[in-house]
């Protein structure tokens, strides 16, 4: 793998990028309000699910369209074998 920010966000899983509201409670934030790091690591996170989506065969990716992270996918994989 050439791009090392996508295999440290393979390596590091899946992060969920939260806010903490008034009253002490953590939301997940919005990605309107991401700040520039946010969206690189949102951005890191969508290329490294990408890439191993691409690495499955069409009718083993079919079972697995519904996981939205790469750590998700990866461990629904594991535990299919």
């Amino acid at each position: 793998m050439k791009d090392f920010k996508i295999w440290r966000s393979i390596l590091k899983a899946h992060v969920i990028i939260t806010t903490t509201r008034a009253n002490g409670t953590s939301v997940d934030k919005n990605f309107v309000v991401y700040t520039y790091e946010e969206y690189d690591v949102a951005e890191q996170q969508e290329k490294a699910l990408a890439t191993l989506r691409r690495a499955l065969s069409p009718e083993i990716a079919q079972g697995f369209r519904e996981y939205t992270s790469f750590k998700a996918l990866r461990e629904a994989l594991i535990e299919s074998l």
